[in-house]
C-alpha cells in the first residue's frame, strides 16, 4: 500500500481523476443513446433495441460504481435484470407498450443518480 507521500500515489490520483473526468464527460452521450433506443421502442419493440439497451445498461452497472456513482450502479443492475426478463418474454410473446413507461422511469432514475437534468 502506498504511503501518503509516495509520489506514485500522487500519479495514481491524478491519473484516476483524469479517467474519472473522461467517464463523466461520456455520460450524456450514453444517456442520449439509451433515450434514442427507448424512443425507437415507442414505434416498434424489437429484440435488437432491447439487446442494445441491455448492453449499455449492463456496462453502466459495472462501471458507474468504479467512478463513484454507486446509486447508478444499483439502478442499472435492477434495470439490467428487468431487461433480461423482458428480452425472454419478447422472444416468447412479443413486447408490450407498458414497458416503455417503466424504461422511462429507469432512465429518469439514472439521470438523477448522475445528477443530470432531464433536458
Amino acid at each position: 500500500m502506498a504511503e501518503p507521500n509516495d509520489p506514485s500515489q500522487d500519479f495514481y490520483d491524478e491519473d484516476f481523476i483524469k479517467i474519472q473526468q473522461e467517464y463523466i464527460d461520456s455520460i450524456p452521450g450514453k444517456l442520449k443513446n439509451i433515450e434514442k433506443l427507448v424512443n425507437e421502442l415507442r414505434h416498434e419493440i424489437t429484440e435488437e433495441s432491447l439487446q442494445e439497451i441491455n448492453r449499455i445498461v449492463h456496462r453502466m452497472a459495472g462501471s458507474a460504481g468504479a467512478y463513484g456513482f454507486m446509486q447508478v450502479t444499483e439502478i442499472c443492475r435492477k434495470f439490467d435484470l428487468e431487461l433480461i426478463q423482458k428480452i425472454r418474454v419478447f422472444k416468447e410473446s412479443g413486447g408490450q407498450e407498458s414497458w416503455i413507461a417503466n424504461f422511462d422511469d429507469y432512465l429518469k432514475k439514472i439521470k438523477q443518480g448522475f445528477s443530470i437534468n432531464n433536458s
